[in-house]
């Protein structure tokens, strides 16, 4: 790791891209090609949207996205963004399979739902250096790994060993909202016993 007195100047945001779970279309946002190292406007587009989300779905977000969002907001003064709960699907992928690689590029493959678009070094020099369409071929690139990533999320979303909360005022499943199936009764450790049940949708399981 290069020492601090080596960063000529502070790393930030070119683009960011979300949609809602449901939504066919992606959302992004990126800088203004006049002034490439200012992201305060992509920083507070995602602090907002922080505070219309009940969860956040993101590839190894725990470890970069949400902690470099928080860097970012932290330097533009910002006030720090509700505690949402955040799905990694990188953990899933991590804790759950044996896959070759737990990249977002090859799980999206393996699965068969996409791939990232390729991008060379050459496109984010160009972003910093303010140019339209490398800003432009950016954020497409960004919406692309949005949609890839809601394609694998909603394939792994059942074996994520997060407590959902069940919604609506019957039984529903807290991951995709379909119907419970009663599925017989177990103990814990302690004696107690617990009704189990299971998505007829999704296949998740639930207590």
């Amino acid at each position: 790791m290069l020492p601090y007195d080596c960063i000529t100047k502070e790393r930030n945001i070119l683009t960011a891209a979300w949609k809602w779970r449901g939504e066919k279309k992606a959302h992004s946002v990126a800088i203004n090609h006049k002034s490439p190292a200012d992201d305060k406007q992509i920083v507070k587009t995602l602090l907002n949207l922080f505070h219309e989300a009940d969860q956040v779905v993101a590839h190894y977000g725990d470890k970069f996205d949400v902690k470099y969002l928080l860097t970012r907001s932290l330097f533009h003064g910002f006030p720090p963004p509700p505690n949402v709960q955040q799905i990694d699907t990188y953990k899933i992928c991590k804790s759950r399979f044996l896959f070759n690689s737990n990249r977002l590029d090859y799980v999206g493959q393996f699965l068969g739902v996409g791939k990232k678009i390729k991008t060379e070094k050459k496109l984010w020099d160009d972003c910093m250096a303010g140019n339209k369409r490398a800003i432009r071929e950016m954020r497409q690139y960004n919406e692309q790994d949005v949609h890839l990533l809601g394609d694998i999320y909603e394939i792994l979303a059942p074996y994520s060993t997060l407590k959902y909360k069940i919604i609506k005022d019957k039984p529903r499943c807290g991951n995709c909202g379909g119907v419970l199936n009663l599925n017989g009764t177990r103990k814990k450790a302690n004696g107690e016993t617990y009704t189990r049940y299971q998505c007829r949708d999704c296949g998740k399981w639930s207590k």
